[in-house]
């Protein structure tokens, strides 16, 4: 915005607001499902299903039918969930992709000191609606193998839900512990 003011000559000569310019960078950012990004990723992740039987994906759309929330788990993130998903890794990246999403990535380290990736999701918001899509999704997939502990990053509304769908209490880690624990 300071550039584009001082290529005007000012702010008020922007000819725009920072309001009129978030809420168009915002709409850029969504993805659209018919068409464009979320339509190829959709298709990719089905297409992927059609070779792997065990891999699922789902996903939520908007009311203007833009991508809400995806979620993905192939064949051997399921079979890894039902050997090593008593303990697991639920964490948000702070949208640093394209999109300005969270990613979301279920993982572990296995007795190999190996990681496991149990499944990944982009979603829509960090609200506590969404992860509540989130994690109902994810037992659907792993066929309703509750978890005995899940180690979070702190944040409140994905405490809460895990509680209430899991019914457990996270282990909460401040960042440079869980960042620890997911080397």
């Amino acid at each position: 915005m300071g550039f584009m003011a001082g290529q005007a000559g000012g702010y008020a000569r922007a000819g725009f607001t920072k309001k009129d310019l978030d809420n168009h960078l915002d709409k850029s950012r969504h993805l659209r499902i018919l068409g464009g990004d979320a339509n190829a990723t959709i298709s990719y992740l089905l297409g992927k299903a059609d070779i792997d039987p065990m891999a699922m994906a789902q996903y939520s759309s908007t009311a203007e039918d833009w991508l809400g929330s995806l979620f993905w788990a192939d064949g051997i993130c399921r079979a890894d969930y039902q050997h090593f998903g008593d303990v697991f890794a639920f964490h948000a990246t702070y949208k640093k992709n394209k999109y300005k999403k969270p990613l979301v990535i279920f993982s572990l380290i296995n007795h190999h000191r190996q990681t496991c990736i149990f499944g990944f999701a982009i979603l829509d918001n960090e609200m506590a609606s969404t992860y509540k899509w989130l994690l109902a999704n994810f037992l659907e997939v792993m066929m309703n193998k509750y978890p005995k502990v899940v180690v979070t990053d702190a944040d409140e509304a994905m405490k809460e839900v895990i509680n209430e769908i899991f019914q457990i209490q996270p282990i909460d880690c401040a960042d440079g512990i869980f960042r620890k624990m997911l080397l």
